[in-house]
């Protein structure tokens, strides 16, 4: 019968050699499309200290002559004190196929020293994209809520976002009830950003759920407009040109605002699951929510310092400054050579009010 032979199974005297190699751990890609809206920043420190001035944009009053003229305050810097979160993770070297053929034999050749260092590669890699999509739902948590969740204990980072940024229509404005034009609840949202998130410019960035993204194009208010829709992506700002995980469908305007649409169906694996209890995967966005963030929303990613122990008269500095930290470590007592991935990173929206969450659906 023809089909995948059971191990065990093989014919007598059975010999074979291993035609190709399918490895899915090095084809599942890191979406990055959320955290391009927060550049790294390396902080030398173990908390991250930023400073914070809010602007406005009064208009000056004529004064009389010959009077004092009106005294104006100046604006202060607010110093902000973050915690990031910490993500060590390793693996044991020892657990690798080549590993004691390489360290502990004398009749290895090259082709044994070169699985083993893409082996290596390979499990550093791993450790680091576990981290990058863990920075991937602190994006979109902040989008959804203005908050941060640790998958460790629960305890939340709140960013108090107004009550004002975050709007869900009711029956009657939903864009799939009869009659209600998408672009009025747009022009909202691109409102609140300018006035009170004191966004410059018009262009807006709409991150929207599948959901929602439905609604919205099969509108009848809005599905004449599809064919206005430009789909170019040279237009879209550097930090968004090249990520994954979004689909660009195209920008439109939108009363005074330049609306650029882009989808998001990505989903990740429940940290509980296990391959003996699979869980679902779990969506990075609310697929019935739009995101409305301006070009310039100054958010930023805090990276901490990494706290590094040396031996003993070591030179070596006490904290490390970089976005990943790769050490190895080697005990001859418990046999095993540990390769440690370690990260303190936390995603800032410095302008929280330059946030818009919109659920245009029941």
């Amino acid at each position: 019968m023809a089909g995948l032979i059971p191990a065990g199974q093989f014919p007598p005297g059975f010999t074979g050699a291993i035609e190709a190699r399918f490895d899915e751990l090095q084809d599942i890609k890191v979406n990055d499309f959320g955290r391009s809206f927060f550049p790294v920043k390396l902080c030398p420190e173990r908390y991250p200290v930023i400073e914070v001035r809010r602007g406005t944009e009064k208009v000056a009053i004529d004064t009389v002559r010959g009077s004092k003229g009106v005294r104006t305050q100046i604006t202060k810097f607010d110093a902000k004190v973050y915690d990031p979160f910490y993500y060590r993770y390793w693996f044991d070297a020892t657990e690798l196929t080549n590993y004691f053929k390489v360290f502990g034999s004398r009749s290895y050749n090259v082709n044994d020293g070169a699985s083993l260092a893409n082996g290596m590669a390979v499990a550093l890699d791993e450790n680091k994209k576990m981290i990058e999509r863990a920075r991937e739902l602190m994006a979109f948590s902040i989008f959804e809520n203005g908050t941060i969740t640790s998958l460790r204990d629960n305890s939340i980072v709140d960013f108090k976002r107004q009550p004002g940024s975050m709007v869900n229509l009711l029956p009657g404005s939903l864009w799939t009830d009869a009659g209600v034009d998408p672009n009025v609840s747009l022009k909202a949202g691109g409102d609140y950003l300018r006035q009170t998130g004191k966004a410059s410019g018009y262009v807006i960035n709409a991150i929207c759920g599948t959901e929602a993204w439905d609604a919205l194009i099969n509108n009848s208010q809005f599905r004449e407009r599809l064919k206005e829709f430009n789909n170019n992506r040279d237009m879209l700002p550097q930090a968004q040109k090249n990520t994954t995980g979004e689909v660009f469908q195209g920008e439109i305007t939108v009363s005074s605002y330049k609306f650029r649409f882009f989808t998001y169906n990505e989903f990740y694996d429940d940290p509980l699951s296990t391959v003996a209890v699979p869980l679902p995967m779990k969506p990075y966005k609310n697929p019935k929510t739009v995101v409305l963030l301006p070009e310039n929303p100054m958010f930023t990613c805090l990276c901490g310092a990494i706290p590094n122990i040396g031996m003993p008269g070591e030179n070596t500095s006490s904290l490390l400054t970089d976005e990943y930290v790769v050490s190895d470590f080697i005990n001859r007592e418990e046999k095993y050579h540990r390769f440690v991935t370690e990260s303190a990173p936390i995603n800032v929206p410095v302008t929280v009010d330059r946030i818009y969450t919109l659920q245009p659906i029941a």
